[in-house]
């Protein structure tokens, strides 16, 4: 059986249109900007592009929010 790939666009943005929203809400929820959580979520996708072949597709949600955590 083989593994999905975030490297895939197709991969990729079901992973975005699945997390964007919520993770936006996460950080804006912990920052109180609206302007800043939103820039997190775009520096946080972008790394996962970068990382795309490092992460696991299930575990994709889990990077997302440490990243963003960590920012």
């Amino acid at each position: 059986m083989k593994t999905k790939s975030g490297c895939e666009k197709e991969n990729y943005e079901k992973i975005y249109y699945s997390h964007s929203e919520t993770l936006r809400n996460f950080i804006y929820y912990k920052c109180g900007d609206l302007q800043q959580a939103e820039d997190i979520v775009q520096e946080t996708f972008i790394k996962l592009w970068k990382n795309c072949a490092k992460v696991v597709f299930e575990k994709s949600k889990s990077y997302l929010y440490t990243i963003a955590n960590n920012a």
